[in-house]
């Protein structure tokens, strides 16, 4: 099973919390392309332009901070090969 997620905020002022379920052996990509976005617990922060990678599924946790985000999340089985 693959997983297409697009999600955009409208409002400037905008709080989100999304928790996304991810089989444990899907591997999941995610792209921020405006705003900044919190990845899971670590809350390592996405800036507009970066992609994140996540290995393992489990619950995928995505947060922004104070204002808006548009992003991509793409999930899938893996190849077992290498991100170039």
């Amino acid at each position: 099973m693959t997983v297409f997620i697009y999600l955009s905020t409208q409002d400037k002022l905008l709080l989100l919390w999304l928790v996304i379920p991810i089989s444990a052996e899907h591997t999941v990509l995610i792209y921020d392309y405006q705003g900044e976005l919190a990845v899971d617990v670590s809350e390592e922060i996405l800036k507009a332009g970066q992609l994140g990678h996540v290995i393992d599924g489990g619950n995928l946790q995505l947060s922004t901070n104070q204002y808006s985000a548009r992003f991509l999340v793409l999930a899938a089985l893996s190849i077992k090969e290498p991100v170039v």
